[in-house]
């Protein structure tokens, strides 16, 4: 995986705090990843995000006392939360969220109470080798009684059409009005998406986004594999239910004994 200035970087880093503010959601994610570390018995709680971007949730997590590390392919991003208030209170590295070494080095070989990769953000690598490698990771950098959340969408193909093709008017954003095209090939379980913002500040920016989606069962196979062994699952972070219904899936995972 490299980086690439067609996604998140450039425009689309600058952009980012726009579409997705830290606000409720956020907040909440936050909470309930504190009360996760916590559960481990940490006195002073060591975490590790995968794909920090700006901070959104690192930074309100970090102001409930968890020290937070994080790792970030995309330069861009990383220079959007060094300007932030707290962003010295965290630790980014620069790098690839599936190399078990660098996730270690992050903080110089101590084990992560908690780790998280929330958002969809395992969705953004190439394909299910590269979930698995980074999966495998976690387990490999996780305390022993570590814990590692996983937000994942529940995928929904049916706004697509024969072809594979769908466009979706996602409003405003910003001072920006935004519209998404996207390609599905259900071979590969990927989405391709192409994000156009127009905006009476910036014009008109693009930027593609790769989705690898993820099945909830075959998440956990793949948790599984990596040594990983499922504690609870969740529709969401105020300890909803499950359901078919559900448009997100939250799971916790600890290091299979």
């Amino acid at each position: 995986m490299t980086t690439n200035e067609d996604t998140y970087g450039g425009p689309a880093a600058a952009l980012y705090d726009q579409y997705f503010p830290i606000d409720d959601r956020a907040l909440n994610t936050a909470a309930f990843l504190s009360g996760q570390a916590r559960a481990t018995g940490a006195v002073e709680p060591i975490a590790l995000e995968l794909g920090i971007g700006t901070g959104r949730v690192a930074l309100p997590l970090s102001e409930r006392g968890v020290k937070v590390f994080g790792v970030d392919l995309e330069p861009a991003m990383l220079d959007v939360l060094r300007t932030k208030p707290g962003a010295d209170r965290l630790y980014t590295t620069l790098g690839d969220m599936t190399d078990a070494d660098l996730l270690a080095s992050a903080s110089d070989g101590a084990p992560y109470d908690l780790v998280y990769c929330v958002f969809g953000t395992l969705t953004a690598l190439p394909d299910a080798n590269a979930q698995r490698r980074c999966l495998a990771a976690i387990a490999s950098v996780l305390a022993p009684a570590g814990r590692l959340v996983l937000e994942m969408p529940v995928p929904d193909l049916s706004s697509f059409d024969k072809q594979g093709r769908r466009v979706r008017h996602l409003g405003r954003r910003g001072d920006g009005t935004v519209i998404e095209t996207g390609r599905l090939n259900p071979m590969t379980q990927t989405i391709e998406f192409e994000v156009s913002t127009l905006s009476p500040t910036t014009g008109v920016t693009m930027h593609a986004v790769h989705s690898r989606y993820v099945w909830p069962y075959e998440l956990e196979l793949m948790a599984e594999l990596a040594g990983l062994q499922s504690l609870e699952q969740h529709g969401g972070y105020g300890g909803e239910s499950f359901t078919r219904d559900s448009q997100v899936v939250v799971t916790v995972h600890i290091r299979r004994r």
